[in-house]
């Protein structure tokens, strides 16, 4: 199994006992995070100590790369939900730390957005991703500023 379908069969799935995208959506959509999902749902790079976070690291230069990533239309899309969820969450006031779960949480999706920033940029030929590049900036905005 190569690693983009790794990402793809935990969010189908879930991973090690822990919940799909959709149960992941919900938990936002509901107020916050409350399980161990943040590998494989918002993937980063950002200290990936545990065998887990190694497993689903990610990065511009890692194999695959986000690029490869992006260009799945189920991880992309998903990745547009969930990142749009927690979007809407901090702009009705919701902390970002409860919508998160956890202050590294906080870090691991700042890291990821940072990291997704720049390859949604380069697959924006239509701006058809205007609007997402936004939100993205905005969370990343509230981030810096806590």
């Amino acid at each position: 199994m190569t690693k983009i379908n790794w990402f793809k069969d935990a969010q189908q799935n879930g991973f090690a006992g822990n919940p799909n995208f959709e149960s992941a959506l919900a938990e936002i959509n509901s107020g916050g995070k409350q399980s161990h999902w943040i590998w494989y749902i918002i993937p980063s790079c950002f200290n990936p100590t545990t065998d887990i976070a190694k497993k689903f690291a990610i990065s511009r230069k890692s194999t695959p790369n986000i690029t490869d990533y992006l260009q799945d239309e189920y991880l992309r899309n998903n990745y547009i939900k969930i990142i749009s969820a927690i979007y809407d969450k901090l702009n009705n006031n919701i902390n970002i730390t409860k919508i998160m779960g956890s202050d590294i949480d906080v870090l691991k999706l700042n890291d990821s957005l940072k990291r997704f920033f720049k390859p949604f940029i380069d697959i924006n030929i239509n701006n058809q991703y205007d609007k997402f590049i936004d939100k993205m900036k905005f969370i990343i905005d509230k981030i810096k500023a806590t």
